[in-house]
């Protein structure tokens, strides 16, 4: 009877040697492929924990919120981006203002209004500048994260 696929001769005479169910070589290849499966199985726990720290909350957060901040008006020409939120809900400021985006979140996240008229990404802990040249009512969100919203009203 010959030996199965997965089994090597290992005696000079195969009417009377005996076969090896897993030879040095064969142990190799195994030890290889669990160590690839530790591999694989590290960076899909890895890929799990980044994406839950793209989500809507911060560490400690229990989903309550207490909402949007509320508007701000006159010589505050900055946006505070923290806990994945825009913390001023509507900002009043005169024509022609640069308004500062300060993200104070390590994520990434962009200032993109909702008609197109301008697009910023904010990198983890840095700044954007918007000048707003034009009257009217500009509502903005963040593009990594759509449930952050805000407004910004610029008047003459």
């Amino acid at each position: 009877m010959p030996p199965p696929e997965n089994l090597r001769f290992l005696g000079t005479d195969p009417g009377r040697a005996s076969y090896c169910f897993v030879t040095l070589i064969d142990r190799h290849e195994i030890l290889k492929g669990m160590i690839k499966m530790k591999k694989l199985t590290a960076s899909i726990a890895i890929a799990g924990l980044l994406l839950a720290a793209c989500g809507n909350s911060e560490a400690g957060d229990t989903g309550t919120n207490a909402g949007p901040a509320p508007a701000a008006t006159g010589a505050a020409d900055t946006v505070a981006i923290e806990g994945f939120a825009f913390a001023t809900s509507t900002l009043t400021v005169a024509k022609g203002t640069t308004v500062t985006f300060d993200n104070k979140d390590s994520a990434a996240h962009t200032v993109t209004a909702d008609d197109g008229s301008f697009a910023s990404p904010v990198g983890g802990g840095a700044a954007a500048q918007i000048t707003f040249d034009t009257e009217g009512t500009f509502t903005y969100f963040c593009e990594i994260h759509p449930s952050m919203t805000a407004t910004v009203i610029v008047q003459g």
